[in-house]
């Protein structure tokens, strides 16, 4: 399963958005991923030419996907697809939200998510198993891992070997937001996204069954967006390359 570690920060002038790209080991040296930044919208995408994104921006707001917990098919479609569909045809972030919703529920993908949708003012996180959506706001800071946090009556029906990865989810998840808790602008985040810990568990770059294979910082600041990115590498070995827009 993919183990993504994502959030959103509200800063005085704007905000922030991050998301570290885990894939399974096996699949860690067949991504190209690409920035394109067509008419406005921004996508990072796993390939040219295919539809959908892993993290996107446009004006109006941001958008990134993590695994869910649960795949009902382990080939089920994925919800890249949707996120670029929104970015391109949503003005504001509550079109967003609403747009994100109805075309999960159109497609019935089956692998479960956790969306966070955000702009300046707040950030939006939807999770979805089905036909079951529950959506949380938050007014200055969200953060999450491939764990459910608010669709909680599912983790009794989850598979045999998931509560290890809830534990492993859960310690991830605490370990970002104790190494987020000063953060004011979006450079400062490099090292807690390149960050190992003593303890697996916790380790926010991934080097084990999973792999950190890329990694985003979108700050918006007034009117500028500011990009920090690595594609195809991990944030403790790569540099992060810098784009202002």
């Amino acid at each position: 399963m993919e183990e993504c570690t994502a959030g959103w920060i509200k800063t005085s002038e704007g905000y922030i958005m991050f998301k570290n790209q885990d894939v399974r080991k096996e699949k860690a040296d067949c991504k190209k991923e690409v920035i394109v930044n067509h008419h406005g919208v921004v996508l990072l995408k796993d390939q040219l030419g295919k539809k959908g994104c892993w993290f996107g921006f446009n004006r109006h707001f941001s958008i990134c996907t993590l695994s869910g917990p649960y795949k009902d098919i382990q080939s089920g479609k994925g919800s890249k697809h949707i996120s670029e569909l929104v970015l391109r045809k949503a003005r504001s972030l509550k079109e967003a939200v609403i747009m994100f919703k109805k075309q999960i529920l159109k497609e019935e993908i089956p692998n479960s998510r956790s969306v966070i949708i955000a702009n300046e003012e707040q950030a939006i996180v939807l999770e979805i198993k089905g036909k079951k959506i529950k959506s949380k706001n938050y007014p200055s800071k969200c953060f999450r891992t491939n764990i459910f946090l608010l669709l909680k009556e599912f983790n009794k029906f989850a598979n045999q070997d998931y509560p290890k990865k809830r534990e492993r989810s859960l310690a991830r998840l605490r370990g970002i937001i104790k190494l987020t808790k000063k953060i004011k602008i979006g450079s400062q985040l490099k090292s807690p996204l390149g960050s190992h810990s003593e303890r697996d568990l916790s380790s926010i770059c991934r080097h084990d069954h999973s792999v950190t294979a890329g990694s985003v910082i979108l700050e918006k600041k007034k009117n500028s967006f500011l990009i920090y990115y690595i594609l195809n590498n991990s944030p403790c070995r790569g540099e992060y390359r810098f784009k202002r827009l």
